[in-house]
């Protein structure tokens, strides 16, 4: 239910305002050919996932929250803003960990990019 949240998330960390990375070209390719590589690469991805799926429902419980009936403080509003902040930040350094990961991996193996070709 969060997950296209989530991916919105994920593509706000790429713009412009942040350094936009190269995508890990040739995870697929890793997966196939070197399945531990693959299989380490697929978790830290995962990992990064986690992280924006987390954003996102700390984003919606802060939109929710404002608008509830209950009384609330500006504190637990607050709480809320900057976990979701913090989370977004750590799944866009992930992101750039697993891209820098499967190149490395990618590079090792002996890949070569098909479009160079």
């Amino acid at each position: 239910m969060f997950s296209p949240l989530a991916k919105l998330v994920q593509r706000a960390g790429e713009l412009r305002w942040f350094r936009l990375r190269a995508k890990a070209e040739g995870y697929d390719w890793l997966r196939l050919n070197h399945p531990e590589a693959g299989a380490h690469c697929a978790k830290i991805r995962a990992e990064f996932t986690m992280h924006n799926g987390l954003a996102a429902v700390l984003l919606v419980s802060a939109a929710v929250y404002v608008f509830s009936d209950e009384a609330w403080r500006w504190s637990v509003l607050g709480d809320l803003i900057v976990g979701e902040l913090l989370a977004a930040v750590r799944g866009r350094t992930t992101r750039d960990t697993f891209s820098a990961t499967v190149t490395e991996f990618v590079k090792e193996a002996g890949f070569v990019n098909s479009k160079a070709t």
